[in-house]
């Protein structure tokens, strides 16, 4: 994927992965979390990971 103004630096090219995880506590129920997770494919940049913080289950 092409990312635009990659800190102000033009485009950079990324490699993307997504997908959904559970968080689980005893006695609780469970949360899905959507996960979001990028990376150089020139290995210049540590590759952040994003966890977005809502229940996009509530979101309706």
């Amino acid at each position: 994927m092409k990312l635009t103004n990659w800190y102000g630096h033009g485009e950079k090219e990324m490699e993307i992965a997504t997908g959904t995880a559970v968080w689980y506590h005893s006695g609780k129920p469970v949360v899905p979390l959507r996960w979001v997770l990028l990376g150089d494919p020139e290995g210049k940049h540590a590759g952040p990971c994003f966890l977005p913080i809502w229940n996009y289950r509530q979101r309706r």
